[in-house]
């Protein structure tokens, strides 16, 4: 017997629609977690919740097929060709920053916005310390929906790639949260090795985002120890914490 299609509001174009299983986070960031044996680990910070593994990327019925097969796929398809160091794009390393150059600023800017806005979306638990205040949400839908380019500084984008004892770890995944930040919010998230922030608000980006930001030009993406991102050197402490209690009450 055929599986009957699931039908519902698409959550971009609002049409009603036979509604697929897209992901919330792109399905090319979730291959690095899987290449060693063929899964990837969920961590976490509450002793009381043991750390699981995964097998496959996030997913949820959110879009119609032309939605996550088409509109939303063209800014997936670039940002895949940019971070594997795509043709035609020019990457100088230099001071601990890759300098990068040559790709199309409305494509990238659009898919690191996507995964913000699917992230606030979703139901998965991982995602539910974020929320979005409707103006925003219904703004990023908008752009998304018609592919729309943003200035520089509307929802303003910056990636850092953390070292762990100077390596770089592309299996490594962290829930994602948001902290204010004057007028605005900086909502983090760390996929497969890379921390992405956006910052949302009426505000100009804080100053120690500027230089880290998305510009039409050039993207200057920091290397940087995972000692010098709170964010990230808190989470390492409290995972640590968590395990070293786990192991004491089996004990």
């Amino acid at each position: 017997m055929a599986k009957q299609p699931f039908i519902g509001t698409c959550r971009l174009c609002r049409e009603e629609a036979a509604l697929v299983d897209s992901h919330i986070v792109p399905a090319f960031l979730f291959r690095p977690l899987k290449e060693v044996e063929g899964r990837y680990s969920i961590l976490s910070t509450d002793p009381s919740e043991r750390e699981r593994t995964g097998q496959r990327g996030i997913t949820e019925r959110l879009l119609c097929r032309v939605c996550d097969n088409e509109r939303l796929q063209r800014y997936e398809d670039h940002l895949a060709r940019v971070l594997n160091g795509g043709i035609g794009l020019r990457i100088q390393t230099g001071s601990n920053v890759l300098q990068v150059q040559g790709y199309d600023y409305r494509l990238i800017k659009n898919a690191a916005i996507s995964m913000l806005w699917r992230i606030i979306l979703s139901r998965a638990p991982m995602f539910k310390e974020v929320s979005l205040a409707p103006l925003y949400e219904e703004r990023l839908r908008d752009v998304l929906l018609n592919n729309l380019k943003v200035g520089e500084d509307e929802f303003a984008v910056a990636v850092t790639a953390p070292l762990l004892e100077g390596r770089h770890f592309p299996d490594w995944t962290v829930s994602p949260d948001f902290i204010p930040v004057g007028e605005n919010n900086l909502y983090r998230f760390l996929v497969t090795g890379l921390l992405f922030t956006v910052e949302v608000g009426p505000g100009a980006p804080v100053a120690e985002m500027g230089p880290m930001v998305l510009r039409e030009r050039e993207w200057r993406i920091p290397v940087m120890d995972v000692r010098m991102i709170p964010f990230l050197s808190t989470f390492c402490a409290d995972v640590a914490d968590a395990r070293k209690t786990r192991q004491q009450n089996k004990g």
